[in-house]
């Protein structure tokens, strides 16, 4: 086999989905899709070339020096296809249990809780990517470490969760000419950390994982990983070695991210957006580009609120929430039950049907989110304490030393386009009524985007679109 071939197949392998393939494929895309492709394709191939030379030399656990990273363990991603493939690959794709489905609900919907209460102004999390990254770390962890990640995520066992997990990623994977929904994960071992392959071979079998040697501390480690989450949200996040470095005390690394990008059903007419006067939480005002479009549809009105959706042409759909005058978003994101309720109230028995008049104000921001309170507040507190056990992924003590997500999301009158990083350090110790609805956001609001099984892929809140 001559080199090139062996490097273009080490490219395929270490890459979501093969950087050659989705080169490729983005110069078919819409330009709303590939304008926005990461720039540093080139980096990645002369990184790749280096580690296709390396490993014909070193076997698996050895790292050479300079820090360049070695692969351990490769997935094998989904193909993409065409819209309609994707459609009929969605009715005939093996279905999660529903048990599992409404555990990840409540869990998410709990995470998004706790997780942005925390924050302040313009908010948003990925509680499938919190969801995701916990599921690998469940998978290496051992006695009441494990059995604490399981009752939190509602599972009974690892065999359950990686056979649901499989499923569930095969459901929600998307890669069309359309859209996409692009869920990915890594794993860095320090070089000094002694791994267990089958962990490890488990992870990228059921859980799309890859996973590396690295020299953690190491200026190329922080540049490949910030590479490798730029290629897996298409350049919408990393790309910054910096924000990536760690110190000599980080044996483990686990990463997911999530790729989202959709088009409304029908979009929405840029001649009809004007700005219009947003009221901000402390009553003052700051003018917004309003998109406005009448639809027909579902939605809640009640408990305090107002609640519709609008549908992607991939079947996801994204919920808006609009407390009643005077109310907060606080009061949402303080109990987790109501949260819930406002974001699935489209989906209620009491949901009603009918013309809805839609003023979304086009809004793009990101955020940084330390996840330690938030998981403490959901029972997690003991991952990052000595006590914990990952003796699955290695006979070193490690324990949690900090989590935090970064997210970014972009609503305008094509479509919505989101993508979400989680970041875990160890240490190496109804009725049809026809109806009429105004849903006008000119105060702050909520909203999630849903995957078409019901999945929450992001919760957020906008305090000011224009900010």
């Amino acid at each position: 086999m001559t080199f090139v071939r062996r490097y273009k197949d080490a490219m395929r392998r270490l890459t979501p989905g093969g950087l050659s393939d989705r080169v490729l494929r983005g110069l078919n895309r819409p330009p709303r899709l590939r304008r926005r492709r990461w720039a540093g394709a080139a980096t990645v191939a002369v990184a790749l070339a280096v580690i296709l030379a390396v490993t014909w030399l070193l076997r698996p656990g050895t790292v050479p020096g300079g820090g360049v990273p070695v692969a351990l363990a490769a997935p094998d991603y989904p193909a993409s296809t065409t819209y309609q493939e994707a459609q009929e690959a969605y009715r005939q794709a093996p279905r999660p249990s529903q048990d599992y489905l409404t555990a990840l609900e409540d869990f998410s919907y709990a995470a998004a809780g706790s997780l942005l209460k925390t924050a302040q102004g313009n908010r948003l999390c990925s509680p499938l990517s919190l969801a995701l990254t916990l599921s690998m770390l469940a998978e290496g962890a051992g006695g009441e470490t494990q059995r604490i990640l399981l009752e939190a995520l509602g599972m009974e066992d690892t065999a359950a969760l990686r056979q649901e997990t499989a499923k569930l990623y095969r459901l929600l994977y998307t890669d069309n000419e359309v859209g996409c929904l692009l869920p990915a994960q890594s794993l860095w071992l320090d070089r000094d950390i002694a791994f267990r392959q089958e962990t490890l071979d488990i992870l990228a079998r059921d859980y799309y994982a890859a996973a590396f040697h690295a020299d953690l501390d190491a200026p190329e480690t922080a540049q490949a990983i910030a590479d490798w989450i730029a290629e897996s949200t298409r350049g919408k996040l990393g790309g910054h070695p910096d924000a990536f470095r760690q110190d000599g005390s980080v044996g483990m690394l686990l990463y997911n991210t999530l790729y989202f990008y959709d088009q409304w059903l029908v979009p929405f007419a840029e001649s009809q957006t004007t700005p219009q006067p947003f009221t901000l939480e402390d009553g003052s005002q700051v003018q917004a580009d309003m998109m406005h479009a009448r639809r027909t549809g579902v939605f809640y009105q009640g408990e305090g609120f107002t609640a519709a959706s609008l549908p992607f042409q991939n079947d996801a759909r994204m919920v808006f929430v609009l407390p009643d005058e005077g109310a907060s978003v606080e009061a949402f994101l303080a109990d987790g039950d109501k949260l819930a309720r406002c974001l699935t109230a489209d989906q209620s028995p009491d949901a009603r049907t009918g013309t809805i008049e839609f003023g979304v104000p086009r809004f793009s921001y990101e955020v940084q989110l330390d996840l330690r309170e938030g998981m403490e507040a959901l029972g997690l507190g003991g991952l990052f304490t000595q006590e914990a056990d990952f003796s699955g992924f290695s006979s070193e003590l490690l324990c949690l030393a900090s989590a935090r997500q970064g997210a970014t999301i972009t609503v305008d009158e094509k479509g919505c386009e989101a993508a979400a990083y989680t970041e875990m350090a160890a240490l190496a110790a109804g009725a049809m009524i026809q109806d009429t609805c105004t849903l006008i956001l000119d105060r702050p609001f909520l909203y999630a985007v849903v995957s078409a099984s019901g999945v929450p892929l992001f919760v957020g809140t906008v305090a000011n679109p224009a900010a």
